[in-house]
């Protein structure tokens, strides 16, 4: 199946709209099923430990969060992984529902590419590792990665704090909010988007958890300032 036609670009890369890849699949192979694989996780509560899923988990070696899917064509089944990473193929550090739902229609394209469906697609990106964004350096010869946005957003209110309290303690949701205020003085959205990326980088699922400055524990007002 020639998909040239349906290809749209995006930054460098030339992508084939997941919908449009169900339709020809689908078109070719009516009674083929696809799906999202989940990865359990325990959960401790005060009630005790959960057992949970979710449709995504952890890469220490990409620095981020990725996805799987499997494709099952007439008893065939393929599976893929892909990194949850935008439009410039960069890792999402932390990540929104819709960067991983996106992430997923991306993957799930990839793998019914393993059955030939727009395989070409795919021929130009050799080597993941020129694709991907790391938060960190293998080479002694590779240029200094640019702190992220998040972290340079962390230094400033770190550089706040300073300026407003002296260096003092501070663990109190008041202070946090005012701090976090006065960064992003007309946007709430960034100021939680800022919380919940500086606490996914020890806990995700715990990061998922909070919607306000009131939700953080004293601790982890001590890790946000």
């Amino acid at each position: 199946v020639d998909v040239k036609p349906f290809l749209v670009k995006k930054g460098r890369y030339d992508y084939l709209p997941w919908a449009t890849a169900i339709r020809l699949l689908m078109e070719n192979y009516p009674n083929a099923s696809w799906g999202n694989r989940s990865h359990d996780r325990e959960i401790r509560l005060d009630t005790g430990i959960v057992k949970t899923s979710f449709p995504y988990f952890y890469d220490p070696v990409v620095g981020g969060l990725a996805v799987e899917t499997e494709v099952n064509i007439e008893g065939l089944v393929r599976w893929e992984t892909l990194p949850v990473i935008d439009y410039k193929n960069n890792i999402i550090k932390s990540p929104d529902w819709m960067a991983i739902n996106t992430a997923q229609k991306r993957c799930l394209v990839k793998n019914i590419s393993l059955f030939g469906l727009g395989l070409k697609v795919f021929e130009g990106i050799h080597n993941c590792e020129e694709d991907y964004t790391y938060g960190e350096s293998t080479s002694n010869n590779a240029p200094p990665v640019a702190p992220s946005k998040a972290e340079k957003e962390k230094e400033d209110i770190i550089e706040t704090a300073k300026e407003v309290f002296g260096g003092a303690e501070i663990t109190n949701h008041e202070t946090v909010s005012g701090l976090l205020t006065k960064r992003f003085p007309k946007n709430a959205k960034n100021r939680i988007t800022l919380l919940k990326s500086i606490i996914a980088d020890k806990d995700q699922y715990r990061a998922s958890q909070i919607v306000k400055v009131a939700d953080l524990t004293e601790e982890e007002c001590q890790t946000v300032i």
